[in-house]
């Protein structure tokens, strides 16, 4: 290009060099937008990876929770049952003192006492009738003859002859069983028919 004048050539490399910052600037401003949408990529991949970090800590601590809970659950059924166990332990140990007293009692009114036995006998029955009212109130009920012979609840000691039962029939109960909730406590100890 031929300039007229120094001028001239002075104005077109000015607006040459407007065109040129103009260009950097809108490239830098460009570049600053790239950054900043690459920065919002970023911060938008950050937050989804944050949200989904935070979905599977609460799901962890739901199940956390949930297992604490079932643990509870597990460590209060096992404490109902091994404190069944030495209740149980400490009613067996008592069931030959309840035995004790029918015994007395059934073969004081076989003989004739005297008055002063009748009033050693109504003790022993005030006694007996406590131990039943408490055995009543943990729960234990005694085992009843049945027709049937069952051997979760009876133990056979003997079989007879016998016209009045039919085979298998349970014909006299020779000592009590017991039951505490459901579980045998102690089988009763049976004579069965033949």
């Amino acid at each position: 290009m031929f300039f007229k004048n120094k001028e001239d050539h002075n104005k077109e490399q000015d607006s040459s060099n407007l065109e040129q910052e103009a260009t950097q600037m809108a490239n830098d401003e460009c570049c600053k937008e790239n950054d900043s949408c690459q920065n919002e990529n970023n911060n938008d991949a950050d937050y989804q990876a944050c949200t989904q970090e935070l979905t599977a800590v609460k799901e962890q601590l739901v199940r956390l929770g949930a297992d604490f809970q079932n643990y509870k659950k597990r460590m209060e059924k096992e404490r109902e049952e091994w404190a069944d166990v030495v209740q149980s332990r400490v009613f067996v140990d008592l069931l030959p003192v309840v035995d004790n007293f029918d015994r007395a009692i059934v073969e004081a009114e076989k003989e004739g006492i005297s008055p002063e036995l009748a009033q050693w006998l109504s003790g022993f029955e005030l006694i007996h009738k406590e131990l039943s009212e408490f055995l009543k109130k943990n729960k234990i009920t005694t085992i009843e003859a049945g027709n049937a012979f069952d051997p979760e609840l009876h133990e056979a000691l003997m079989h007879v002859d016998s016209a009045d039962y039919a085979s298998g029939s349970v014909v006299q109960i020779l000592q009590k069983g017991y039951i505490l909730r459901g579980k045998v406590l102690r089988p009763a100890k049976v004579s069965v028919a033949r």
